[in-house]
């Protein structure tokens, strides 16, 4: 297996296509959004966050009885006495979270998680005082499977085909049937490649005795990091639902978040921004079996959207107490969720998580819960050790493939043609010599220089169109290295999109192994924003 070596270099995100505005604005002026948030994302506000945390207790003994039961299959004494940790007072976390995406789904889902540890790692030294524990708050209760079944690797998508009666709901609770099938296919790619095969082969392994897809996505997932300082959590937890039971209520009765957040809602509108998620009037799923669906008040009588269920407000609460694992929250619902939970100082996330959980504070503030530090994880370009050769056989620099493609090629053949810059030199002299003999023509009477002066212009049309013809033709010279530059650009920003929200992180950890994972958490800084990796072997 390949050593990840490579050189790291910091990139503007403003010079980057891809990312959002209100990404962008937070990302790189996070002061413009003290309302929306408790406290700025740097390193100095964390011991700040700490204390006003203190004001709010959770229930450790509740929530490391939880973890414990959650990871008696692991039979893991390494990660237990993590979740151990969790009973100590001076012991936070810091979380990120994500849907189940096949075998990592993009590369972002791997920075995410790299990036989540790497900061507990730094703030463990920095602050001796306290103990930081990551958690990955697994989407195990999402139930929209187009967006986890697939994945893209080395240009080819791979996608898991499930057609099983057990393929509705929540997809942490799915059959496993068609994953086989995706083993199959990503072999068939590694087929040259012995450690690839065993590390394929032992997922594989893991997936026999697996009773669903969510206990499948548990092994998978400490597979590739057991040996970090990360705890998974699977929020599809009976005892954990118990503990959300009021704040069930709250959204069934009080609509909270939908009343709670409208006024942020308006006022990022007001500033220029689309809201990220969509607020229901309640943000509650019912959850049985194979089946999640939105619930919804009709009259006096609540039902899920599809009508198979319905409720009277009394009934509906009965139920709730009797039953909270059967109530899944949403998107803007399931914050709350985590954050009662957890002891939890930093949520890890993406632009459009960022986006989302600003939407929520005055949520937070009705409920009384803490409201973490919202950090953006860092974003990266990796050019592998192929990408670089081929982009210095160009003469080019590999930075420079951030930019547009346009900007490139012009940059490739400035270089690469003395007749680029003669014949641009030659037209401005040229142009230059016109208007100097339209101003002596305005010395003459009015109506003779008006019609000078068209003449001139339709001149200066002319040459304009000789131009572009010059030009064109010149660069048609270099049409095989211009075809080379858009394949580079392709492989780097692929499906004019950005590379970690298409290229998978599984072909990478499966090239180099848990050296592809070391580099990334290692090499972690909390001054990263957005990174070029250069691999050079």
């Amino acid at each position: 297996m390949k050593l990840f070596q490579a050189e790291i270099q910091q990139l503007n995100p403003e010079l980057i296509k891809g990312f959002k505005s209100i990404d962008l604005d937070y990302w790189l002026r996070t002061k413009d959004f003290q309302e929306f948030i408790s406290h700025l994302p740097t390193i100095d506000q964390i011991k700040n966050h700490i204390e006003s945390r203190k004001s709010t207790s959770i229930d450790r003994t509740k929530l490391v009885d939880i973890l414990l039961n959650q990871h008696i299959p692991l039979n893991s004494e390494i990660v237990n006495s993590r979740i151990r940790c969790l009973l100590n007072d001076n012991t936070y976390t810091i979380i990120c979270a994500h849907q189940p995406l096949l075998l990592g789904g993009p590369l972002y889902w791997w920075y995410k998680i790299a990036h989540t540890i790497g900061l507990c790692n730094e703030l463990n030294l920095l602050f001796p005082e306290f103990n930081f524990v990551a958690i990955y708050y697994s989407g195990s209760e999402d139930h929209d499977f187009e967006e986890i079944n697939h994945f893209q690797i080395f240009n080819k998508n791979v996608e898991w085909n499930n057609s099983s009666e057990q393929s509705s709901g929540a997809n942490g609770r799915r059959s496993t049937l068609g994953l086989k099938e995706v083993f199959i296919d990503l072999k068939k790619t590694f087929t040259n490649d012995s450690e690839s095969q065993n590390i394929i082969s032992r997922w594989e392994d893991l997936l026999q005795d697996s009773s669903d897809y969510g206990d499948f996505y548990f092994k998978f997932f400490y597979s590739i990091f057991k040996d970090y300082n990360i705890v998974y959590f699977n929020p599809d937890d009976s005892q954990a639902k118990e503990l959300f039971i009021p704040y069930i209520l709250k959204e069934i009765n009080s609509q909270i978040v939908k009343v709670a957040s409208a006024n942020t809602i308006s006022h990022l509108i007001q500033l220029g921004y689309k809201p990220q998620a969509y607020v229901h009037d309640i943000n509650l799923f019912y959850l049985v079996d194979h089946y999640r669906t939105l619930i919804q008040k009709k009259d006096d009588q609540f039902i899920t959207k599809d009508n198979l269920y319905s409720w009277t407000s009394a009934s509906l609460k009965e139920e709730v107490y009797s039953h909270p694992e059967r109530f899944s929250p949403n998107v803007v619902l399931r914050p709350m969720y985590q954050e009662l939970l957890f002891p939890n100082i930093i949520f890890v996330g993406g632009g459009a998580e960022i986006a989302y959980w600003m939407q929520l504070k005055k949520v937070f503030e009705q409920c009384n819960l803490p409201y973490p530090i919202l950090w953006r994880r860092f974003s990266s370009i990796i050019y592998t050790a192929q990408t670089l050769r081929k982009i210095t056989e160009l003469n080019l620099s590999a930075i420079e493939f951030i930019r547009p493609i346009e900007d490139i090629i012009h940059k490739f053949i400035s270089t690469h043609s003395v007749f680029d810059s003669t014949i641009n030199s030659a037209l401005s002299n040229i142009t230059k010599s016109l208007d100097d003999y339209s101003d002596l023509a305005s010395e003459l009477e009015q109506s003779f220089y008006n019609s000078i002066l068209s003449e001139m212009n339709k001149l200066k049309a002319q040459l304009n169109h000789l131009h572009a013809k010059v030009l064109k033709t010149d660069r048609n010279r270099h049409d095989q290295s211009i075809v080379k530059i858009q394949k580079l650009k392709e492989q780097l920003f692929p499906q004019n999109n950005l590379q970690e929200r298409v290229d998978s992180g599984v072909q990478f950890y499966l090239t180099y192994g848990s050296a592809f994972v070391d580099f990334l958490i290692k090499n972690y800084s909390h001054k990263f924003k957005a990174t070029a990796l250069l691999v050079s072997s």
